[in-house]
């Protein structure tokens, strides 16, 4: 085994610089497809914020809705009150 180590010994520098070109596509798959799936859980936060932005735009909507209503019945009951001053 030593004997053909030593024979091929010049092969060494070139078993080196393939393994590490492999585990450089390899960590590069590995962090690339790491980066979508953040980027995934990303997107469906962001879904998730806009579902939540938009329930909370129509509750406030309907409470201006019910604020007015209440406003413009409380000045319907002042002016009924003046007019029997």
């Amino acid at each position: 085994m030593a004997e053909t180590l030593y024979r091929y010994r010049w092969l060494a520098p070139w078993i080196g610089m393939a393994a590490a070109v492999l585990l450089n596509v390899f960590y590069s798959g590995q962090w690339s497809s790491s980066i979508q799936a953040h980027q995934f859980d990303l997107e469906r936060r962001i879904l998730i914020i806009e579902g939540d932005n938009k329930d909370h735009e129509k509750r406030i909507n309907e409470s201006s809705s019910r604020l007015a209503r209440i406003e413009t019945g409380i000045e319907f009951i002042k002016q009924a009150i003046e007019s029997k001053k």
